[in-house]
């Protein structure tokens, strides 16, 4: 993906004005499944259905991210370096 954007930018080759992102940009992925899921272009249903279903594993991947583990407890002065 870098090598494309670098060309690009030395080029000042003008993407489609449709042009969703590289896909790694902030809220692609809610974009990309929010158009898939409005009907405008013709996928099969199976390939509606895997975006809904990736939609549903990165949604709940990042509620585990942002949510420690069970019983996890900060104790005060302890360190997480390996050997301590």
């Amino acid at each position: 993906m870098a090598i494309a954007r670098a060309i690009l930018a030395v080029t000042r080759e003008p993407l489609p004005e449709a042009w969703g992102g590289w896909g790694d940009e902030p809220g692609y992925f809610d974009r990309e499944v929010d158009y898939l899921e409005s009907g405008i272009g013709t996928l099969p249903a199976w390939a509606l259905a895997q975006a809904k279903e990736d939609r549903a594993k990165e949604r709940l991947k990042a509620t585990h991210l942002s949510v420690p583990p069970m019983g996890a407890v900060p104790i005060e002065g302890a360190s997480c370096a390996a050997g301590s």
